[in-house]
């Protein structure tokens, strides 16, 4: 199984296997096949069995991070990677120039991806934040942003092309759940200002923004991050259960 080079990607899609469990490998199965059919429709029927062939073939044990792939040349792949050190905090900073060239599929735009983060990480900071021509937050490099406004819950509004994030979804569907108000906002960097920012990817989970380069004064909630990572690390299941 080939692990292709990330300028020759079509699709591409990343979960964090740890001990045999995983946050929500159906909604990154369901990412990863309709990406498939978006770039490649004769593939879709063919992706979710290769999905399914791959997933099986992350060790219980351990910690994994797996990518998933279709290239160029119509193949897929799976690179069995182990999973990197993980951590709970990062800092931010603003990218200069927005380089993706296909907002809602993860693959294409992975290498563009990378150089922004080493700008990022020139910076002093560990993420790039993308923000639209009009200024406004649109995502991070390599993940979602979302903020607290008080005790509601706010994430970028969909009228901005973003990819579909997992962990997204799942902390929005567990705060639903908890009856924790969610709202979708459009905002600048300053916007947020003395708020508690998290940046949202499957590899790290939440992570509470310490910093942002040349940015807002962010703030923090003690033990709000703690919590929301326990309530997602709860939903884990097997990723060989079926």
């Amino acid at each position: 199984m080939n692990d292709a080079p990330p300028t020759s990607l079509l699709v591409a899609d990343s979960l964090l296997v740890d001990g045999g469990l995983a946050l929500a490998a159906g909604v990154h199965r369901s990412r990863f096949v309709d990406s498939v059919r978006a770039q490649a429709p004769d593939l879709g029927d063919a992706a979710g069995a290769f999905w399914d062939r791959a997933v099986r073939g992350v060790p219980a044990t351990g910690s994994w991070f797996p990518r998933i792939t279709l290239d160029t040349s119509g193949a897929f792949g799976v690179s069995l990677r182990s999973a990197p050190a993980r951590t709970t905090s990062l800092r931010l900073h603003s990218a200069r120039v927005d380089p993706r060239t296909t907002p809602l599929i993860k693959g294409p735009d992975l290498a563009r991806l990378d150089a922004l983060r080493q700008e990022a990480v020139r910076a002093g900071a560990d993420e790039a934040v993308i923000v639209s021509p009009e200024g406004l937050v649109v995502e991070g490099g390599y993940s979602s942003i979302a903020w607290w406004r008080g005790d509601a819950l706010c994430v970028v509004d969909d009228t901005l092309e973003r990819l579909p994030g997992v962990t997204e979804n799942s902390l929005v569907t567990i705060a639903t759940a908890f009856g924790v108000t969610v709202l979708r906002e459009l905002v600048e960097p300053d916007d947020l200002a003395d708020h508690e920012v998290w940046s949202l990817g499957s590899l790290h989970g939440p992570r509470i923004a310490t910093s942002w380069v040349g940015g807002p004064t962010v703030a923090e909630q003690p033990g709000r991050l703690r919590l929301w990572r326990a309530r997602l690390d709860a939903l884990r299941r097997s990723v060989h259960s079926h």
